[in-house]
């Protein structure tokens, strides 16, 4: 089979994309193509690029691509956004640890492809939970997850999203497991206030955290004890895992009755 040749508009560029056979690499230029001109560039999308150059527009020195072609053979240099989605596909599995030869497709095992991309999806969080800020995800992995994160979990639906039918109910239990909630912990990243500096409004008794609002403030002590059966066997020492996993529904019943608690004293505080 002779050398296919692709050619890709680009501005003020030509980029050369060619599908190399062994052998000395032969080349042809077409002419610069116009800005607006996406023709060729479509037809290249079907290809399986191996080598690929960009040059001036100006600049049709075939020695001197031959000679770059050589001391890059095989290497892919195009550009994501250029590459054909099945060679973007095989980029993004190879990163995973799972390799994909578009030249002599084998069939595929599905689990290995799952089991691999669920690995390589712990490893991020993994690693992401350890950095400087990321409060968030460190937040859902120990207080969700009691720091016991595992490939196999990252697929499990959370049971209150199927048992609490009701958004009302179901969406301030979602706020106080994730972190995003109506506290200060969470206000004060949008004026990027210190993290020390996110007191409670309603105590001033300590940083406004999701264990703030449903262990130590106040403003909440009447609902504790309205739901003191979500308090009374915690073992100690107390902790938003263990809270986390009781009885949904009840758990979202208290979520909503909590905000709406807040709410009104929010209101309040604002006719002050």
């Amino acid at each position: 089979m002779s050398p296919t040749f692709l050619t890709v508009g680009a501005t003020g560029e030509l980029v050369l994309a060619v599908l190399a056979t062994p052998g000395l690499p032969q080349l042809t230029i077409l002419d610069h193509l116009e800005q607006d001109d996406n023709s060729l560039r479509q037809a290249s999308l079907g290809w399986l690029s191996e080598v690929t150059v960009t040059v001036p527009w100006y600049k049709h020195d075939v020695a001197l691509l031959a000679a770059w072609l050589e001391r890059h053979q095989g290497e892919k240099l195009l550009p994501a956004v250029w590459q054909p989605w099945a060679q973007q596909l095989a980029a993004a599995l190879a990163a995973m640890g799972v390799q994909l030869d578009l030249h002599q497709p084998q069939p595929v095992c599905k689990a290995a492809v799952q089991s691999a991309c669920s690995a390589w999806q712990l490893k991020q969080l993994q690693d992401a939970a350890t950095r400087e800020g990321a409060s968030k995800l460190q937040h859902y992995t120990q207080g969700v997850w009691g720091g016991t994160l595992d490939a196999a979990s990252l697929g499990t639906r959370a049971a209150y999203l199927t048992v609490v039918r009701e958004r009302s109910r179901r969406a301030p239990l979602a706020q106080l497991r994730t972190g995003s909630h109506w506290g200060a912990e969470e206000t004060g990243r949008w004026d990027k206030s210190p993290p020390e500096q996110r007191l409670c409004s309603h105590c001033g008794g300590g940083v406004e955290t999701v264990r703030h609002i449903i262990f130590d403030c106040p403003l909440y002590a009447s609902l504790r004890t309205r739901f003191s059966d979500l308090f009374c066997l915690l073992p100690e020492p107390r902790t938003l895992h263990a809270f986390f996993q009781q009885p949904p529904a009840r758990l979202a019943t208290f979520a909503a009755s909590l905000k709406l608690q807040w709410q009104v004293a929010h209101d309040a505080a604002a006719l002050l």
